[in-house]
């Protein structure tokens, strides 16, 4: 049974996703997904308003900005499961007080640190 989607929590994960993580995973993240699980995402996307130039758009619009793994598969943002469109540098720190080393995160736009 590994491998095989469990359908109950895909409805559960397409219901409560905010547009940007369906449009994300939907465009983005289809290349990891079984054919059920898409089909469960695009039923959703239609029942909010989202035809297939809607799709493509996002695709061509916000996946110029994506950063991709040397895999082809979208880096996260740290914070949630969208792709990731920007990056920072940050410490990684021992106990949370002594700076270590630096290290990149990414972030996507709703996370993204400016300034």
């Amino acid at each position: 049974m590994s491998g095989l989607i469990h359908v109950e929590k895909c409805h559960a994960f397409a219901q409560k996703a905010s547009e940007g993580e369906l449009l994300d995973q939907y465009c983005f993240f289809a290349q990891g997904m079984e054919a059920k699980a898409l089909l469960i995402l695009r039923e959703e996307l239609g029942q909010r308003g989202f035809k297939a130039d809607s799709l493509l758009e996002h695709r061509k619009n916000h996946g110029e900005r994506v950063y991709f793994a040397p895999d082809g598969y979208p880096k996260l943002c740290k914070d949630c499961r969208r792709a990731a469109t920007g990056h920072s540098t940050t410490w990684a720190k021992f106990f949370g007080l002594l700076p270590l080393f630096p290290r990149r995160v990414f972030t996507c736009d709703d996370h993204s640190v400016v300034g």
